[in-house]
């Protein structure tokens, strides 16, 4: 049944109820430790391009307003990591798409981090390199 299993999950701590649905404790250790990393980074690196260059520039585009905003934020923050996070088809893939096209014609590379294993294969579908939280922090950096 169900409903008893999700009572026994809630019980043990393996499922956390919020007012929008559940998540677990590895998804909020892995999210909490992404948003250190993010803070630790801040103003670490130089802007990549110019922002009214890229905001006439995506003029071009199909993107909305939110979306040329993201791309504009990647391409010109001094932060080494940005985060980007929304409903289901509200246009993350292909706002990163944009930005990841952009970051190439600068020579950088965009890495694709999602808490899931379907996020990451729903934006390695751009050709964006992706990993879930867990293997990003299980990999040794220098």
């Amino acid at each position: 049944d169900l409903d008893r299993e999700m009572a026994a999950c809630i019980k043990e701590s393996f499922l956390i109820a919020h007012p929008k649905g559940f998540t677990t404790k590895a998804a909020i250790d892995g999210e909490t430790q992404m948003l250190h990393t993010m803070f630790q980074q801040q103003g670490t690196v130089e802007s990549i391009r110019n922002p009214l260059e890229i905001k006439e520039a995506l003029k071009q585009t199909s993107l909305n307003q939110g979306q040329r905003d993201a791309v504009v934020h990647g391409l010109t923050t001094t932060d080494r990591f940005c985060g980007v996070q929304g409903f289901s088809g509200t246009g993350k893939t292909t706002m990163m798409k944009t930005l990841s096209d952009y970051l190439l014609q600068s020579g950088f590379t965009l890495l694709g981090v999602a808490p899931t294993g379907n996020a990451t294969q729903q934006l390695a579908t751009t050709g964006i390199e992706t990993m879930t939280l867990f293997r990003f922090f299980s990999l040794k950096r220098d």
